[in-house]
């Protein structure tokens, strides 16, 4: 009776009632944003579980339905209009599989997005769309629609819009049956979530990564992308964090035992691969002493593959990929960490980037390869990549004070200043008199534009290694007014 009383007066007088209903359309548009931000949020004091958000978009969504009605055709609503739908896609479609609404929703603010040239709500709208068209198995339509949000969300400079449609793209691509290009984009989707902090979406696409690097018997990826997933769920009181946790130690299992197998295997072959090392790079004695023993493998059926890769290597081969073909996983593993070795030798990052990244899929996980990786792609101006593999080699080995160091290099480089002071803070405690860790010091000052500490540190590294011309660079710039 109250309800017919407020619609007749409202009725009565056109301008109160579109007062009234752009106050409605904006109240619902700012409840929707506030639950839909609680129930994604990474805080536990602030975090709505699920079935609590749930229930009240439940209670809401009639209200919030009236409100997307009115507000389509009414211009000055459109702003709360373009907050109600990005508000309710988690809830439309994560939750309740509204997609004939939400295809609706979807299509208009893409329209009126266009008319105003709003190219982030145009953005928005395509990923939305790409994803309605991918629950229906339309995956040309999907990869039509992901093709021009990824264009304007990267356009625009949105980081977190292009990460989301580049899962989704890697999702299209797996559904499609392309791995390789699937894995590719997620991982892309990955680093970028990882580098601002994104940890819903990181834990999505690592969950599907690791997945999937677990089906191909890689435990060290498998767990490298499960557990930022696993630390998520357990910080906001999720059960799946627990769940996940628990997969992760059974990977560590499988990963300890394939990483022991391949440590007394590499122990056994140590005196070939040093050998091979030394001869590719012209050591004639190693070259001589290889020279029987390769025809003696050679002739067996267990060794041939292998012995014939390793000729090529001789003869001046370093693709890993082309050499490894044919190969089993044992052969592999003996080829790829000769190539790891010989290819930082000779300063071709490149080669051993590939060769690391080919032994960490083989199980040899261990804090050397992964700290070869982070060289690798160092030197190749990866710092992103770098410090992911520096992460994992200190992972493995806590009280390498040299990895440490090396990673608060990378960190610098990056911005990363509390994160670098960190790592040097781990590092003094196991090497307090290392002549890097003043130096690291000095140009980790430098960065915060401290010159005092820059040239107290850069001093120090001069007590420590007298004539050092990088410690008397940071030394001048310290000085300077």
């Amino acid at each position: 009776m109250i309800a017919a009383f407020a619609a007749a007066r409202l009725a009565a007088d056109p301008a109160e009632e579109a007062a009234a209903r752009l106050a409605h359309a904006q109240h619902y548009a700012a409840r929707a944003e506030v639950l839909n931000d609680a129930n994604l949020s990474d805080d536990p004091a602030e975090h709505l579980d699920d079935l609590a958000f749930l229930a009240q978009m439940d209670f809401d969504f009639s209200q919030i339905s009236r409100a997307v009605a009115w507000a389509q055709d009414n211009p000055v609503a459109w702003p709360a209009l373009r907050v109600l739908i990005g508000s309710c896609r988690n809830y439309a479609l994560g939750f309740r599989s509204l997609i004939a609404e939400y295809q609706a929703w979807s299509q208009a603010a893409l329209r009126i997005a266009e008319a105003i040239q709003d190219r982030l709500g145009a953005a928005n709208a395509r990923l939305a769309l790409g994803d309605l068209a991918l629950r229906q198995d339309d995956l040309a339509g999907a990869g039509e629609q992901y093709r021009a949000a990824l264009a304007d969300f990267q356009a625009i400079g949105d980081r977190l819009g292009a990460a989301n449609v580049l899962k989704a793209q890697g999702d299209v691509a797996l559904r499609a049956g392309d791995v390789e290009s699937g894995m590719a984009l997620l991982d892309q989707a990955r680093q970028i979530y990882s580098l601002i902090g994104e940890r819903v979406g990181l834990s999505n696409v690592g969950i599907t990564l690791a997945r999937h690097a677990a089906s191909r018997g890689d435990w060290a990826s498998a767990i490298r992308y499960m557990q930022p997933a696993a630390d998520f769920g357990k910080a906001i009181g999720h059960p799946l964090g627990e769940q996940l946790q628990q997969q992760i130690e059974e990977w560590r299992s499988r990963l300890q035992e394939q990483q022991q197998a391949a440590a007394r295997l590499l122990q056994q072959w140590e005196p070939v691969i040093a050998a091979t090392v030394a001869a590719a790079q012209g050591d004639a004695e190693a070259a001589g002493q290889l020279a029987p023993l390769f025809d003696q493998l050679g002739a067996t059926a267990d060794w041939r593959n292998l012995i014939a890769a390793l000729r090529r290597v001789l003869a001046g081969e370093r693709a890993f990929s082309a050499l490894a073909e044919g190969l089993d996983a044992t052969d592999r593993l003996i080829l790829g960490t000769i190539l790891r070795r010989l290819c930082a030798a000779t300063a071709d990052w490149p080669g051993a980037a590939a060769a690391a990244e080919a032994l960490i899929a083989l199980g040899a996980a261990d804090a050397e390869t992964w700290a070869a990786l982070a060289e690798a792609r160092a030197n190749q101006g990866d710092g992103a990549g770098a410090s992911e593999a520096y992460e994992q080699a200190v992972a493995l080995a806590p009280d390498g004070a040299m990895l440490r160091r090396n990673y608060a290099n990378v960190l610098i480089a990056l911005g990363r200043l509390d994160e670098a002071a960190a790592q040097l803070d781990a590092a003094e405690q196991l090497e307090p008199d290392a002549p890097y860790l003043a130096l690291r010091r000095a140009e980790l000052a430098k960065a915060r534009g401290d010159r005092a500490e820059a040239a107290r540190w850069a001093q120090e590294a001069l007590r420590r290694r007298p004539g050092w011309e990088e410690a008397a660079a940071l030394l001048a710039w310290g000085n300077r007014s």
